[in-house]
């Protein structure tokens, strides 16, 4: 019997790959004019061999986020219908559940601002970079002023988005007016680094180096720390959580247990289910959703290959750093290929997150001009530091 007891799990639904733009680091690159979606059949499927494994493990939580290809280029009607089942399936059943979509935001539509207003959809995350013209359509022009005009629609309508921006070898050299950009309009935003490769030779001279991002991350740290707004900012406000965390001793610690925590899935279009770290690797797929009870793809021998490979990565890198419980180790747990750094003797190694946390503790122990009181910490942390 599997030990499952996440308290909420996130669902990432591949509902179609196609797309209206041709990003050159995007990993589904290959498939991004395959028109196909899923059907709605296969959806209320998916429903019902997902419900009996959250009522049976008293989930408090199912998050839907619904992604592509560009999720908006399906019709209103065909969340609308999704919405229904949900009620139907998961409401019914006494289920808290909500939907978000992560769009390009090119293609908005009145139908779709209402699908926000109605609460069928009731979270946007934006996906744009603003610098490095790689978010381009399939002309090679890039698209931003149109998904910047969306967003000023969107927010006259008193609908806020979270953005997640890719830095890229391409955008990195914009990274401080990517911050001031979003740092001015007062947004939350994610700088995502990237993750996954659709091709051979897809990222070559792309990738940064750990020293690379972490002089950005550095850098980043330092200009939002003087912020005014002092936005939601990931992941800086992930790090000082682990650095505040670490200075207060009586913080309760976790460490992140794939077999027990797991609770982010990716679900392909044709139904194979994955974890974050080994995406659309077959050797790592749980099994189909459409066909299969959620609760055989968690005991399934593919899952159990997972929860190997993090245990392996945790085991190896994680538990001798005096973080580890305030940092749960989930990062590394889940990181991806192109997210993973070895060092000199071929080991792998947390060359992105312990630098990082290291420096922000020393900022907080040592940095007397260090302005804490201008609202960048939650009140409790903020004065537990003080």
């Amino acid at each position: 019997m599997y030990m499952w007891k996440p308290k909420s799990i996130q669902l990432v639904i591949k509902l179609t790959k196609l797309c209206n733009l041709r990003c050159k680091y995007c990993y589904e690159y290959p498939y991004l004019g395959d028109k196909r979606k899923i059907e709605l059949t296969d959806i209320e499927k998916m429903f019902q061999n997902i419900l009996p494994s959250v009522v049976e493990h008293s989930i408090s939580k199912v998050e839907f986020v619904f992604h592509g290809g560009e999720p908006f280029l399906l019709s209103a009607s065909y969340y609308r219908s999704i919405f229904e089942m949900q009620q139907r399936i998961f409401g019914q059943a006494g289920i808290l559940f909500q939907n978000v979509v992560q769009t390009n935001l090119i293609n908005l539509k009145p139908e779709h601002v209402q699908l926000i207003k109605d609460d069928v959809i009731s979270g946007v995350g934006v996906s744009i970079d603003l610098f490095g013209e790689e978010r381009v359509n399939q002309s090679g022009k890039s698209m931003d002023h149109r998904t910047l005009a969306n967003m000023d629609i969107l927010a006259k309508e008193n609908i806020f988005v979270s953005v997640i921006s890719v830095l890229s070898g391409k955008t990195a050299p914009f990274y401080k007016e990517m911050f001031a950009f979003f740092d001015k309009c007062n947004t939350t935003w994610r700088l995502l680094p990237i993750d996954l490769t659709g091709y051979e030779g897809q990222h070559d001279d792309n990738l940064l180096t750990a020293v690379k991002l972490v002089k950005i991350l550095k850098d980043l740290f330092d200009q939002w720390i003087q912020s005014e707004s002092a936005i939601k900012f990931e992941p800086i406000n992930e790090y000082m959580d682990i650095a505040i965390s670490f200075l207060n001793s009586n913080e309760t610690l976790h460490k992140f247990s794939k077999e027990t925590d797991d609770s982010l899935f990716i679900i392909n279009t044709n139904g194979q289910v994955f974890c974050e770290a080994d995406a659309y690797n077959d050797l790592f797929a749980y099994g189909n959703i459409f066909t299969t009870p959620f609760s055989a793809l968690l005991s399934s021998s593919a899952r159990k290959r997972a929860i190997e490979r993090a245990n392996l990565i945790t085991g190896s890198v994680c538990n001798d750093c005096m973080y580890y419980g305030h940092c749960s180790g989930f990062r590394m747990a889940e990181s991806t290929t192109e997210k993973l750094y070895w060092d000199v003797n071929g080991n792998i190694s947390c060359t992105v997150i312990k630098p990082m946390v290291d420096y922000i503790v020393e900022k907080l122990t040592f940095d007397n001009t260090f302005p804490l009181s201008k609202g960048s910490l939650s009140t409790d942390k903020q004065l537990a530091v003080l």
